[in-house]
């Protein structure tokens, strides 16, 4: 993972769109995780980005919202699937952005 992600950085240093000097920085910034609950544990904010498919996008918010406190902020990147119906107590008018 690591190796992937420093070639795409070193792929957006050289056309300008990342500092060279940053590329160790952004590089230590991220991690890598067996379990969903290790990987989310400090997060205050999940932005989950799947498939838009009904039945795996509400797999992926049960298995998120099992992982993360009610504090933590859930965003989607859906384009045409609400998240509000595969977790409700999370979507309500009180608590969605």
């Amino acid at each position: 993972m690591h190796e992937r992600l420093h070639q795409s950085l070193t792929a957006l240093a050289e056309i300008g769109a990342l500092q060279r000097t940053a590329l160790d920085d952004v590089l230590a910034r991220v991690s890598t995780h067996d379990e969903l609950a290790q990987a989310l544990a400090a997060c205050a904010a999940v932005m989950e980005s799947i498939v838009e498919d009904a039945e795996v996008r509400a797999s992926c918010y049960r298995d998120i919202e099992a992982a993360v406190g009610p504090d933590v902020l859930l965003w989607s990147s859906t384009e045409v699937l609400s998240a509000s119906p595969h977790c409700p107590a999370r979507f309500s008018r009180h608590s969605s952005i």
